[in-house]
C-alpha cells in the first residue's frame, strides 16, 4: 500500500510539473490541453520505475532549446535590412541591400531569364537561360572580401556570381519588337550597369505570359524604369 501510495504522489507532483512546462508549449498541438494531461496521469498511475523513467523524460525535454521546436529554415540567406545580416552573412551596404532586393524578387518569381554577361575589357560574350535558383545566397568574397550573390540552379551547372558593390544603377526596359510572324511583342529586361554606364549583365524575361507582364509592371511601380545606388 505504501508503495502504491508513493507512486500515486509521484505521479501527481509529476504531473503538476508537466503542467506547468506544457502551459507554454499546448498550442503546437491541436487539442491537446494541460488540463487533459493532468487527469490521464492523476487518473493512472505509474509503478515507481515508470514514474522515474516519466521523470528522466521530462527533463530531457525541458533541457531543449525553445528554437529545437521551430520548423527549419528553407531560404539559404535572409537579410532584415541593410545593418542586420544573417548568422555568417555579410552586412550589405544601403545600395547592396536595394539591388539585393530587386534580385531576391526575380528569384522568387521562378520566370525564366535570358542572362547575358559581357567580360570587362574582352569580346567574349556569355548567353543562358535559366531560372533565378533555386540556390541564393550572399557571402563574402574569399578573394576581395566583398558581398557576393550567387544565383545557381540545383545541379550548379549554371551559376551566376554578383558583386553587389559593382552595380551602381539599374535599367528596366520594355521595347516593342516585331515577331517573326509579325506581331507585336515586348521584350522586357533589366540591364545592370557599374559607374561608368559599361554593362555588368543584362537579364531579359524569357516569359511573354499575362503573369511575367504583371510581375515587370510591378517591378517598375517600385523600382521606377530606372534607379541608381
Amino acid at each position: 500500500m505504501r508503495q502504491r501510495a508513493r507512486a500515486c504522489l509521484l505521479s501527481v507532483s509529476l504531473s503538476l510539473v508537466l503542467l506547468l512546462s506544457l502551459s507554454h508549449t499546448s498550442s503546437l498541438v491541436e487539442g491537446f490541453s494541460p488540463a487533459s494531461s493532468l487527469l490521464f496521469l492523476i487518473s493512472f498511475p505509474r509503478p515507481r520505475e515508470e514514474g522515474q523513467r516519466l521523470l528522466s523524460a521530462l527533463r530531457r525535454g525541458l533541457r531543449r532549446p525553445c528554437g529545437s521546436l521551430r520548423a527549419p529554415r528553407v531560404s539559404l540567406f535572409a537579410v532584415e535590412d541593410s545593418d542586420t545580416a544573417s548568422a555568417g552573412g555579410p552586412v550589405l551596404s544601403e545600395g547592396e541591400q536595394r539591388i539585393f532586393n530587386l534580385m531576391e524578387s526575380l528569384h522568387e518569381s521562378e520566370f525564366d531569364f535570358r542572362v547575358i554577361v559581357v567580360g570587362p575589357q574582352t569580346q567574349a560574350v556569355l548567353e543562358t537561360t535559366m531560372k533565378l535558383g533555386p540556390i541564393f545566397r550572399v557571402n563574402k568574397s574569399p578573394r576581395t572580401g566583398k558581398s557576393l550573390l550567387t544565383l545557381a540552379s540545383e545541379d550548379q551547372s549554371t551559376e551566376l556570381h554578383l558583386q553587389l558593390e559593382s552595380v551602381t544603377k539599374v535599367c528596366l526596359v520594355a521595347r516593342e519588337i516585331k515577331a517573326p510572324d509579325g506581331q507585336t511583342r515586348y521584350r522586357r529586361l533589366l540591364r545592370l550597369l557599374r559607374e561608368d554606364e559599361s554593362g555588368v549583365a543584362t537579364l531579359i524575361l524569357a516569359d511573354d505570359s499575362t503573369e511575367a507582364a504583371a510581375f515587370f509592371s510591378q517591378l517598375v511601380e517600385k523600382y521606377g524604369s530606372e534607379f541608381t545606388v
